[in-house]
């Protein structure tokens, strides 16, 4: 469908398997420099996600109204 995919993840690791997947880009959300490089870039994100994370940091990856549609569950326990 002509989708230019980039793969976000906090582990260089998975590099390998996002591009055997048919990913174009990698970024490693835990490396500054590269999340600040690719500001405003993306029109749309899925994040799944299942822990809590610096969701402002992805939002920040938007270009002008581009979208971000979080697909994820995580459940917070609380101890009495």
């Amino acid at each position: 469908m002509g989708a230019h995919v980039t793969v976000i993840s906090t582990s260089e690791s998975k590099r390998n398997d996002a591009t055997k997947l048919g990913a174009k880009a990698f970024l490693v959300s835990n490396d500054k420099e590269q999340m600040k490089t690719a500001d405003n870039s993306l029109n749309f994100i899925i994040d799944t996600v299942s822990a809590p994370h610096d969701v402002g940091a992805l939002i920040n990856l938007l270009a002008f109204e581009g979208a971000y549609c979080m697909y994820a569950l995580f459940v917070v326990h609380y101890i009495d």
